[in-house]
Protein backbone atom coordinates (compact mmCIF):
# COMPACT_ATOMS: atom_id res chain seq x y z
CA UNK A 1 0.00 0.00 0.00
CA UNK A 2 1.51 3.37 -0.98
CA UNK A 3 2.07 6.04 1.63
CA UNK A 4 0.53 8.86 -0.42
CA UNK A 5 -1.48 8.96 -3.67
CA UNK A 6 -3.02 11.78 -5.71
CA UNK A 7 -5.40 10.77 -8.48
CA UNK A 8 -8.85 9.49 -9.21
CA UNK A 9 -10.59 6.14 -9.36
CA UNK A 10 -9.31 5.69 -12.93
CA UNK A 11 -5.80 7.21 -12.87
CA UNK A 12 -2.93 7.78 -10.46
CA UNK A 13 -1.20 11.10 -11.08
CA UNK A 14 1.32 11.18 -8.21
CA UNK A 15 2.43 8.50 -5.75
CA UNK A 16 4.92 8.17 -2.92
CA UNK A 17 5.64 4.47 -2.43
CA UNK A 18 6.50 2.89 0.91
CA UNK A 19 10.17 2.67 -0.11
CA UNK A 20 10.29 6.46 -0.71
CA UNK A 21 10.22 6.29 -4.50
CA UNK A 22 8.11 8.98 -6.16
CA UNK A 23 6.04 8.32 -9.27
CA UNK A 24 4.42 10.85 -11.58
CA UNK A 25 2.09 9.25 -14.11
CA UNK A 26 2.99 5.76 -12.87
CA UNK A 27 1.69 3.56 -10.07
CA UNK A 28 4.94 1.64 -9.60
CA UNK A 29 7.99 3.92 -9.46
CA UNK A 30 11.10 1.76 -9.83
CA UNK A 31 13.62 4.52 -9.03
CA UNK A 32 13.79 7.46 -6.65
CA UNK A 33 11.91 9.56 -9.25
CA UNK A 34 9.95 7.86 -12.06
CA UNK A 35 8.10 9.99 -14.59
CA UNK A 36 5.85 8.39 -17.21
CA UNK A 37 5.49 10.92 -20.00
CA UNK A 38 7.22 14.13 -21.00
CA UNK A 39 8.98 16.31 -18.41
CA UNK A 40 9.74 20.02 -18.24
CA UNK A 41 12.16 21.62 -15.78
CA UNK A 42 12.95 25.27 -15.12
CA UNK A 43 14.93 26.97 -12.40
CA UNK A 44 15.03 30.42 -10.90
CA UNK A 45 16.68 31.70 -14.10
CA UNK A 46 15.33 31.48 -17.60
CA UNK A 47 17.05 28.29 -18.75
CA UNK A 48 14.75 25.30 -19.16
CA UNK A 49 15.08 21.60 -19.91
CA UNK A 50 12.47 19.45 -21.61
CA UNK A 51 12.53 15.66 -21.94
CA UNK A 52 10.20 14.09 -24.43
CA UNK A 53 9.82 11.02 -26.58
CA UNK A 54 9.10 11.36 -30.23
CA UNK A 55 7.17 8.66 -32.05
CA UNK A 56 8.36 5.18 -31.08
CA UNK A 57 9.78 4.62 -34.55
CA UNK A 58 12.09 7.66 -34.38
CA UNK A 59 13.77 7.96 -30.95
CA UNK A 60 14.16 10.28 -27.98
CA UNK A 61 14.78 14.02 -27.79
CA UNK A 62 16.38 16.19 -25.10
CA UNK A 63 15.63 19.91 -25.48
CA UNK A 64 17.43 22.70 -23.63
CA UNK A 65 16.48 26.38 -23.92
CA UNK A 66 18.72 29.26 -22.87
CA UNK A 67 17.50 32.54 -21.40
CA UNK A 68 16.90 34.01 -24.86
CA UNK A 69 14.70 31.06 -25.84
CA UNK A 70 17.28 29.55 -28.20
CA UNK A 71 16.76 25.79 -28.39
CA UNK A 72 19.54 23.22 -28.29
CA UNK A 73 18.43 19.68 -29.05
CA UNK A 74 20.00 16.28 -28.69
CA UNK A 75 18.21 13.49 -30.57
CA UNK A 76 18.97 9.78 -30.23
CA UNK A 77 17.37 7.67 -32.93
CA UNK A 78 16.14 4.15 -32.31
CA UNK A 79 19.19 2.92 -34.24
CA UNK A 80 21.53 4.75 -31.85
CA UNK A 81 22.46 7.74 -34.03
CA UNK A 82 23.11 10.86 -31.94
CA UNK A 83 22.34 14.28 -33.45
CA UNK A 84 22.98 17.66 -31.80
CA UNK A 85 21.31 20.54 -33.63
CA UNK A 86 18.82 23.35 -33.63
CA UNK A 87 15.35 22.68 -34.94
CA UNK A 88 12.60 20.31 -34.04
CA UNK A 89 13.00 16.71 -32.90
CA UNK A 90 9.52 15.83 -34.17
Amino acid sequence: IPQFVVGSSTATNFIVANNGNIGIGTTSPGTLLSVAGDAYFSGTGTTTLSLKTTTASRGTCLEMFDGAGVAYRVFISTSGVLTVAAGSCK
